[in-house]
């Protein structure tokens, strides 16, 4: 869904996050924000894409995940995707706007990452707190959602939904953890 300036809010919480990470979650890509603290704050979050760029903070070897992220953000045509070189990737992702209020999501949960052999699953898996809801690393090929986060025991996966684009990205200068945006 695309919104226009007019129809944001004038004040609203934000958090600022690496492109191309903001994009997923915008493109409705990515339903988890995982985060080394937990927040008990709900409702909208407005999402900043920061200064950097990809290429300066992506430190994906690999670059089948890097291809990933290309066809999920819709740089390249899923047979296109397949020949893309890491620096033809990173090009197309340093393209991905920064410095810029996106749009913004609908935080509904912040739910701890923990080791999942303690549960009974196979060593390796990650689980968070919500019933039949976990990830594995042997998943990497079917889940996107593993692959667009860093799901390492003992962070927090804040659970985000309900996107809302805005047609235009809106510059702003960003800060860490939690903060206010206000439109000027």
């Amino acid at each position: 869904m695309l919104i226009t300036k007019k129809e944001i809010q004038s004040k609203m919480t934000a958090i600022t996050i690496y492109q191309p990470w903001a994009s997923l979650i915008i493109q409705d890509k990515k339903h988890y924000e995982t985060r080394s603290w937990i927040t008990h704050y709900r409702g909208n979050l407005a999402i900043h894409a920061g200064a950097k760029k990809p290429s300066e903070i992506l430190k994906i070897e690999n670059i089948n995940i890097l291809r990933r992220i290309g066809c999920a953000l819709c740089l390249f045509e899923e047979t296109e995707v397949n020949f893309a070189s890491r620096d033809r990737l990173l090009n197309a992702l340093n393209s991905l706007p920064r410095s810029a209020i996106l749009g913004y999501v609908n935080l509904t949960e912040c739910c701890k990452i923990w080791d999942g052999q303690r549960a009974g699953y196979n060593l390796g898996t990650v689980c968070i707190d919500q019933p039949n809801q976990y990830w594995s690393p042997n998943w990497l090929t079917t889940s996107d959602e593993y692959l667009f986060g860093d799901w390492n025991v003992g962070r927090y996966a804040w659970k985000v939904d309900n996107t809302i684009k805005f047609s235009d990205t809106i510059p702003a200068k960003g800060k860490q953890r939690l903060w206010k945006w206000e439109d000027s």
